[in-house]
């Protein structure tokens, strides 16, 4: 999650910790973040419970890079007969493939019990929400409706002004999520820095190279959770390096 602390009054000195090296943290070259090795890993409520049996060799060679190659207009063509009898069989494949890993998958917390059915109509429709969701489109084949029905129930969910006062869209992931709530951060603060532990999702420092942001990693406790000690102390140097004319922000996340 992502706070904006502004205009923050900071105590003079830190307490609970020695002055740290600037080599501890603060130069660090490297900031990567967490690139969450158990998302390949999880089925949380896929399928019916049972673990699905593992593809046979020639089921496997079907996914195989050599068999989903897409052929160029000038090289060896298949009767369309056969062709369409192969896709067939690799999409077969695929679909057994992905039953077999959500059925065994452990450890990451996505819901994997998918029903879209209900949907499965509007898959021919060309549906595409362009822009701002709250300002009228002259594309007409969209949904804005539903997406800003979910931004109400999200905004009343978390009690914000009435409608009219706050605005959002809908993302297509976290990641998507952070980028933007870390642009309007810098857009709102051009000056602030960047204070992200070092075990936060690898997605936060991406966006801090896209946006060229001043960006500080700060080691994490045995837990995982951010070191608030060594997090002080980096704000207690920054506010430090400012006049008391000059109102400075800083931009945490967790």
């Amino acid at each position: 999650m992502l706070k904006t602390i502004a205009n923050a009054q900071l105590p003079s000195k830190p307490t609970n910790i020695s002055n740290p090296s600037d080599t501890e943290f603060d130069k660090e070259k490297t900031l990567s973040g967490t690139p969450s090795p158990w998302a390949v890993f999880d089925a949380w409520g896929a399928g019916d419970g049972s673990v699905k049996d593992k593809l046979s060799e020639s089921e496997m060679s079907l996914l195989s890079e050599e068999s989903v190659k897409i052929p160029h207009w000038n090289e060896a063509k298949v009767c369309v007969d056969e062709d369409a009898t192969t896709v067939t069989n690799i999409l077969g494949a695929y679909d057994k493939l992905m039953a077999r890993r959500s059925s065994v998958q452990f450890g990451y917390p996505y819901n994997l019990m998918y029903n879209h059915e209900e949907l499965y109509p509007f898959m021919k429709y060309s549906i595409n929400n362009l822009g701002d969701p709250f300002v009228t489109s002259n594309y007409g084949v969209h949904s804005r409706q539903f997406e800003t029905s979910v931004i109400d129930f999200f905004a009343k969910l978390w009690r914000l002004p009435n409608k009219g006062e706050y605005w959002g869209y809908v993302t297509t992931c976290g990641t998507e999520g952070n980028l933007h709530g870390m642009l309007l951060a810098r857009e709102c603060h051009p000056n602030g820095v960047l204070y992200s532990s070092r075990e936060t999702h690898y997605s936060i420092f991406k966006a801090a190279r896209y946006y060229r942001m001043d960006a500080k990693s700060i080691p994490t406790l045995p837990m995982g959770e951010i070191d608030y000690a060594i997090l002080e102390v980096s704000c207690c140097r920054l506010a430090r390096r400012f006049t008391k004319q000059t109102k400075q922000h800083y931009i945490a996340t967790q």
